[in-house]
């Protein structure tokens, strides 16, 4: 994830486009993450845009909220700040994360690989022309 995180976060990302599904995803998965009570809430909340949650539970709120009003308000595209607030609140350490748990944040992750594998693809195909 530190991988896709710092990619997303450089402009070789700059042509990656996601629908609002697969954003939802993401946050989805941070909300799976969340549960584990891990990393510090106030980073997690200034990364996502959340100005009132003071709890990991309150950040799960939050998220959700957002995620129910996702047909009137979409969600932006922030995918490098998403996936700051996901490594946050792994607190570093995955080996707390459950199988099941591991898969759908895979799932979620998986998307945002693709696009980062394509643009690998991409750069060492145009290094040799």
């Amino acid at each position: 994830m530190e991988t896709l995180q710092q990619f997303y976060n450089s402009d070789q990302s700059k042509r990656a486009w996601f629908p609002t599904s697969q954003r939802a995803s993401l946050y989805q998965a941070t909300v799976i993450l969340l549960r584990g009570e891990k990393g510090f809430t106030g980073y997690i909340r200034s990364s996502l845009g959340i100005n009132s949650a003071k709890t990991h539970e309150d950040l799960c709120e939050a998220i959700r909220d957002m995620l129910k009003e996702v047909h009137l308000k979409p969600l932006g595209d922030n995918t490098d700040y998403v996936m700051r607030a996901m490594l946050e609140a792994t607190g570093r350490d995955e080996g707390w994360i459950g199988a099941n748990e591991r898969e759908q944040i895979f799932q979620a992750l998986l998307p945002y690989m693709q696009i980062y594998d394509r643009q690998l693809l991409i750069e060492r195909h145009i290094r040799y022309l």
